[in-house]
């Protein structure tokens, strides 16, 4: 019995998270590589960006692990939800470090856009990406609401009939 099938298309779900994870990796690569020495005093920025690519690592090891085959075992499955979930906790708790480190006052008394622009762009940027992905979850989240709950309430009244 073959567990493992090759999939025939990419979604585009796992598209958006293909670009998200070479965008941001390539980024934090870069910044590892060239201005890791750049601090900016009572805001540890180079934090963040270690805790994105290393983060992002596992993320690409894992999305080659899922994306190119497709498994049947439920098991296998449910193994690979639990961990897409752990690594959105994960992210969520490095998005909300990043607002903690952003809007503390130490990054504006410190002038750290000036002292190190570079990270201070690259935690400006992944705010902005973050907030975005927010926007567009809770948006998905009250229009999925909004629909069966319309869905409801035209299946009681009748109001949709077949033509």
């Amino acid at each position: 019995m073959q567990e493992i099938e090759s999939k025939q298309y990419i979604g585009a779900k796992e598209g958006a998270h293909i670009i998200y994870t070479v965008c941001f990796l390539a980024a934090t690569s870069i910044i590892e590589n060239k201005y890791s020495e750049k601090q900016c005093e009572g805001v540890n920025l180079l934090l963040l960006v270690n805790l994105v690519f290393y983060g992002l690592i596992i993320w690409a090891t894992y999305q080659v692990i899922t994306i190119l085959p497709k498994y049947k075992n439920a098991a296998i499955k449910q193994f690979f939800s639990f961990m897409h979930g752990v690594f959105g906790i994960y992210m969520l708790a490095v998005f909300a470090y990043a607002n903690l480190l952003y809007f503390d006052d130490a990054f504006v008394k410190n002038n750290c856009t000036k002292n190190t622009p570079i990270l201070a762009f690259f935690t400006t940027l992944f705010i902005i990406v973050g907030y975005v992905i927010l926007i567009i979850f809770s948006m998905s989240f009250f229009s999925s609401i909004f629909r069966r709950f319309s869905k409801q309430n035209n299946d009681e009244t009748g109001a949709i009939e077949e033509l």
